[in-house]
């Protein structure tokens, strides 16, 4: 016997799960012989192989208890199975750590919801962002690296505009939910997003440095320049995977990022005892001095001043000289590699220790 077909409406009846627990309690509900299709009010359910007369009064009777069932029934019919699990996109790194170190430290917990929301909104931009296209022919690069160069232009940087003035208005938002940010320059980053021509040169003073955006006829609040480096960070962090896959920076010896020229946010000693410095802007990663001043170069030891997490996770240095200061993440005390968006925050208490001693970021 041919095996016919369900019509469309019995199809999506079956896959919304509006079957009739009668006939999923019956043995015909696993058979894979079983086909069910509708004519006018009634189910009729047959099993191939068999032939109605050839059936058993009990067989008989429990197909016409079946047939007597009104189709508007079993839509209705309640769904015995759940309903199948769909996953969402998955979290971003950082996350589950960050959700444990509020649960341990709670007085970092206004910081540490602050940072799930930025590092969220971080994370969904980042996915959307397309490869850079760039030039990394070996000649050009050490060419650059050995002039002292960054390698990635502004020009250079995959940006698209919609997404970094959503991304504006979203980190606005969430700076403005937890006071970290004042009435007057949020009112100005929203204006800005809808503004992409001046978003556009601001980003592009902000990317060249603090001396460009001084000469701008307005330079930006710091809180506003702030604001719209975590904007391009997603595209910034895509330029910083591409380069990271492809250039080796063990020449690089200098305090700032040879890839986009920003300034080191964290440092992170490895297991085997060398010294990253991770940029602030893109996360980068480059090998540097173990304890010289990656700001003014201070390689004087008995002018550099150490203290320690008492876990011994984390360390920070002092530079006598420029009075100025670097995190670092010591993953010969931890189980993990430096996740940027957590150790951050669980530095605070050593931000805060440098200051009392008269050092700055």
């Amino acid at each position: 016997m041919t095996r016919s077909r369900a019509p469309p409406s019995a199809a999506r009846g079956a896959a919304s799960g509006g079957i009739s627990p009668l006939i999923r309690g019956s043995s015909y509900s696993t058979s894979p012989l079983l086909d069910t299709h509708r004519s006018g009010h009634h189910a009729v359910v047959t099993k191939f192989g068999e032939d109605s007369p050839g059936e058993s009064n009990t067989e008989r009777d429990r197909l016409a208890q079946i047939r007597r069932l009104d189709r508007s029934s079993l839509g209705d019919a309640p769904d015995d199975d759940p309903p199948p699990t769909r996953r969402g996109p998955a979290p971003a790194p950082g996350i589950a750590e960050l959700v444990e170190l509020k649960a341990a430290s709670p007085d970092l917990a206004s910081a540490v919801d602050l940072q799930i929301e930025l590092l969220t909104i971080e994370h969904r931009i980042q996915a959307r962002v397309s490869l850079p296209t760039l030039d990394l022919d070996a000649d050009t690069v050490a060419v650059a690296l050995a002039r002292g160069l960054p390698l990635l232009r502004f020009e250079q940087i995959p940006l698209d505009w919609s997404d970094v003035r959503l991304a504006v208005r979203e980190i606005a938002d969430a700076l403005r939910r937890h006071d970290a940010i004042d009435a007057d320059d949020y009112a100005t980053a929203q204006i800005l997003s809808h503004r992409g021509h001046d978003l556009e040169s601001l980003a592009a003073a902000w990317y060249a440095g603090p001396a460009a955006l001084a000469r701008l006829d307005a330079p930006p609040p710091e809180m506003l320049a702030e604001l719209i480096g975590l904007a391009l960070r997603p595209s910034l962090r895509r330029c910083a995977d591409a380069f990271g896959r492809a250039v080796d920076w063990s020449s690089w010896r200098r305090g700032r990022c040879p890839l986009c020229g920003g300034e080191p946010e964290l440092a992170t000693i490895t297991p085997d005892a060398q010294r990253l410095l991770i940029c602030g802007r893109c996360h980068a990663r480059w090998p540097f001095h173990d304890y010289a001043c990656p700001h003014c170069d201070n390689a004087d030891k008995a002018r550099i001043t150490s203290f320690a997490s008492r876990d011994g996770r984390y360390r920070l240095y002092g530079c006598d000289g420029c009075r100025r200061y670097l995190k670092a993440y010591d993953a010969r005390q931890g189980t993990r590699p430096a996740l940027v968006h957590v150790d951050s925050i669980a530095t605070l208490p050593l931000d805060a220790a440098a200051l009392q001693r008269g050092y700055q970021a």
